[in-house]
Order: structure tokens, then sequence, then C-alpha cells
């Protein structure tokens, strides 16, 4: 490679944003929205670093479910063990060459999967990781899911406030209630699992 595309390079990957960006769309293809919630950026800052990392090769836009991602090439993971594991060594003070080219490696980096980050980072961690990739992938069917859960647990509160306060019949209100309760929890399961992103999202069709 040339001496201007070998420094292009490496000022993408001296940018921690940007090698943060190419680790997550190792992990899986990205939404540029989810890109921005997971690192805190702004849509501008994101859609910039993007165009760097599709300008350096390190990217491509592919169509998920009629929805534009970004994805790191098959190159690019054992490209940065290569580097990962030079400027370990580097730190560790001894003499060694880095990867001159982007060649394919039988012993690729092992990324974490999102139950391994979820149980590094918590039960609160997990489920927002969830939520953010549940929104990015289906926005409006995770408002109306949102919505009907609220609504079940407006019912369920109401119901039980006005069995204990109103009702001349507390047992007959409590029991209806938990029929029309348990009914939108099933409801909200049901629209849950039709539109949650399926587990093998990262195997998107480049088009």
């Amino acid at each position: 490679m040339s001496g201007d595309y070998q420094q292009r390079v490496l000022r993408v990957l001296a940018d921690p944003t940007r090698y943060r960006i190419v680790q997550l769309t190792c992990e899986a293809p990205q939404q540029p929205r989810n890109i921005a919630k997971l690192l805190g950026l702004t849509s501008s800052a994101v859609y910039q670093h993007l165009n760097a990392l599709l300008e350096t090769g390190f990217i491509e836009r592919i169509e998920v479910e009629n929805r534009v991602h970004y994805r790191a090439k098959p190159e690019v993971p054992p490209f940065l063990q290569k580097f990962d594991e030079a400027c370990t060594v580097l730190r560790e003070g001894r003499d060694t060459s880095m990867p001159s080219s982007i060649e394919p490696s039988p012993q690729t980096k092992v990324l974490p999967s999102p139950k391994e980050v979820s149980s590094r980072g918590g039960i609160l961690d997990g489920a927002k990781s969830s939520l953010i990739a549940y929104y990015s992938y289906s926005p409006f069917w995770s408002l109306a899911v949102t919505g009907v859960a609220l609504v079940d647990l407006f019912l369920a509160a109401w119901c039980l406030v006005y069995a204990l306060l109103f009702s001349p019949n507390p047992a007959l209100t409590v029991a209806g209630g938990l029929v029309v309760c348990s009914s939108l929890a099933a409801i909200t399961n049901y629209l849950y699992q039709r539109t949650r992103p399926p587990p093998n999202l990262s195997e998107g069709v480049t088009r």
C-alpha cells in the first residue's frame, strides 16, 4: 500500500472513537443511531467517523430488513488481531514488525457476545443494551410494545386501588383485572417476540 494510505489507516486507528466503531461493526452490523447511543455521540459525529472508515475500507454499507447498516469487512478482524498483537509486543519492549498488509488469518480475534457483555456489565447494562438494540431495529414496534406494557401496568394499579377502596366486591374486581392484565401481557409478549431482532442479524446480505 502507498505511504499516504498507510498514514490514513494509522490516523483512523489512532482515534479511540473510530477504533471502537470498528470493533462494534466487527461484532454485528450497526445502524448509525445505535452507534450514537452506545458511544454517546451526535448523529453528525457518527456519520463523519463512518465516512472516514468507509474511505479507508474498514467498513461497508449493507441493507438489513430495508435498513442501512454498517459492518466491518471480512479482512478487518484478522487485521485488528495482528495490530493488537503488535501493540502488545511494542509495549513489552520487544522488537517486531508491524503488519504490512491485511491478510486473512486462521486465528481470528473472538469478540465478546451480547450475553458476555451483559454478564460483565450487570443486569441493568444488559437490559439497556437489549432495549437499545430493539429500538434501533424496529422503532415503531418498540414504541407500540412499550405503550401496551404501560397501559397494562396502569390497569393493574388501577384495579388494585379500586378493589381496595371502592369496589363492593374486591375479589371479583381483582379477578377481572387479572384477566385483562394477563391478556395485555400476552399481547405485549407476542408483539415483542414477532418484532425483536433475529439472532442471525449479523448475517445480513450485501445488496
